[in-house]
């Protein structure tokens, strides 16, 4: 791949006190601006902009369509819990928590919905390799939507159908390769452990082991204990990965039968055993290490002019706190959490002399294919429009810890935690602009009509559908003329914002 050129706009790290009581996004009085505001981020001038008209068309489409009303679905518990912008329950205490940790919520749920696979076409052998593009059957693809993509063995002998076919069969001998390397990992992973273990298990198994190697040297807080307890429930058929339920540890000790995850019951359970070292919340990441698909850090000074890389401000806190500061982050797609530095920290909590919550150690892989493993704790985020009002309430999310200072050619990293809460959107052709918007109506009153984008072909490509893994070009046979009518735009035009 070639080389892009990006640049971050950075700006001076701010600090603010926030009174206890606004709470609110926006003043109660004035109902006739209780719309929340759409932001506009712009990276190449890295400011966000607002336009007085887009509350008054938000206004207008609510009351020809009406506010969307809310679609209540049948509670299953997932790492969706870990985000979350409910209210804080100050009334909830460990006395009330106590009597139920003993209970096990281990089948307790519906299973979340199985995808739905689609039927697989056969297609017939043919006598010779068939590797030229313009000759493959109609609706012919590489893609195996009926197949599990973990599904290794199932994948592996796809591949020897394919071959078998014989259409572009070197394509499918060039996967098998790759497969078969996945293969032999798995089956050393299931050597790696004594014992009838699931996948799961022994993919958490072997990130424990690799914590445990680093937690010998250095163990700052106090987590060696809980690893080597997990490791030995596990081996011993104690503990299962349960998906979507949590257990927690203090100091080796389960406190836990597995349970969904509510920040509610962490924050007293993890406040009443000390809540800065020796507490361990395992489950829902994982099992095996997380992913950060853009590298930690960046090399080189960035040119003021480059694209491709969004960077905004966050309001982030310790849980509760009055104090909030505002730390530049990249919006990253691709990070699995939210990534900080230890020298953020002490900025995060002012003058306060409280820590965030320590939740546990998290191994992360990088895209240099590396790993590393750090503290993750509790912080609340939000993010403010241009009157300095929140978009959403305080969200209480996970944070990975990273050493070190976040230095002028280094990132932090959002995580999924703004595309969980609000709506985002962008253009073509518009320098790369994201929108962000509370709500349908407004997201959609934001976003510019730029038209079709002008590197497509001049012709309605919604009606030539492209197979994944087809031919290549979408053109049809023979290329329109020019006195050839145009093909109809299937998308309807869009309240244009002004530059």
């Amino acid at each position: 791949m070639g080389t892009t050129t990006t640049a971050l706009t950075r700006s001076k790290r701010k600090g603010h006190v926030v009174k206890e009581k606004p709470t609110r996004v926006m003043p109660a009085r004035k109902a006739k601006s209780q719309s929340k505001s759409p932001t506009e981020f712009n990276p190449q001038k890295g400011r966000k902009r607002r336009k007085a008209s887009d509350e008054t068309k938000a206004k207008k489409r609510r009351a020809a369509q009406g506010q969307p009303s809310e679609v209540q679905a049948e509670y299953v518990p997932s790492a969706n819990d870990l985000i979350s912008d409910v209210p804080r329950n100050e009334n909830f205490t460990i006395d009330m928590l106590l009597p139920d940790l003993a209970t096990s919520y281990v089948g307790r749920f519906k299973s979340p919905a199985a995808p739905a696979w689609a039927k697989r076409k056969p297609w017939p052998r043919q006598s010779s390799p068939l590797i030229d593009p313009e000759k493959l059957p109609p609706g012919w693809s590489m893609a195996e939507p009926d197949l599990d993509r973990d599904d290794v063995d199932a994948q592996i002998e796809r591949c020897h159908v394919r071959i078998k076919e014989n259409i572009m069969p070197h394509i499918f001998e060039h996967r098998l390769k790759g497969l078969e390397i996945s293969q032999a990992k798995r089956n050393a992973l299931v050597t790696s452990e004594p014992g009838d273990h699931s996948l799961a298990v022994l993919k958490r198994l072997e990130v424990l082991r690799n914590i445990e190697v680093e937690l010998q040297s250095s163990d700052k807080f106090n987590q060696l204990p809980n690893v080597r307890a997990l490791l030995q429930a596990y081996r011993e058929g104690r503990l299962h990965w349960n998906i979507g339920l949590v257990t927690y540890w203090f100091e080796g000790v389960q406190l836990c039968d597995p349970r969904p995850f509510s920040w509610d019951e962490f924050e007293v359970l993890n406040t009443h055993h000390s809540g800065k070292t020796g507490f361990w919340m395992e489950g829902l990441v994982g099992p095996g290490p997380g992913y950060s698909l853009v590298a930690i850090s960046l090399a080189g000074l960035l040119p003021p002019d480059g694209y491709f890389v969004r960077s905004y401000e966050i309001a982030i806190r310790v849980p509760g706190a009055r104090w909030y500061a505002e730390l530049e982050f990249v919006y990253d797609t691709g990070a699995s959490m939210m990534t900080l530095y230890e020298g953020d920290i002490q900025n995060i909590m002012g003058s306060s002399p409280v820590e965030p919550p320590v939740m546990g150690l998290h191994t992360t892989t990088l895209a240099d294919n590396s790993t590393v493993t750090s503290p993750v704790v509790e912080l609340e985020v939000t993010i403010l429009d241009n009157e300095r009002r929140r978009l959403t309430r305080w969200a209480r999310i996970q944070c990975d810890i990273m050493q070190g200072w976040c230095g002028i050619d280094d990132s932090r990293l959002d995580g999924p935690w703004l595309r969980q809460l609000l709506y985002t959107a962008s253009a073509p052709r518009n320098d790369d602009r994201m929108y962000i918007a509370h709500n349908r109506p407004d997201i959609i009153d934001i976003i510019p009509d730029t038209g079709s984008s002008r590197s497509g072909p001049a012709h309605n490509i919604g009606k030539i559908p492209l197979a994944p893994g087809g031919p290549a070009s979408v053109l049809p046979s023979g290329a329109a003329g020019d006195d050839a009518e145009p093909a109809p735009d299937l998308h309807p035009k869009m309240p244009r914002v002004a530059p």
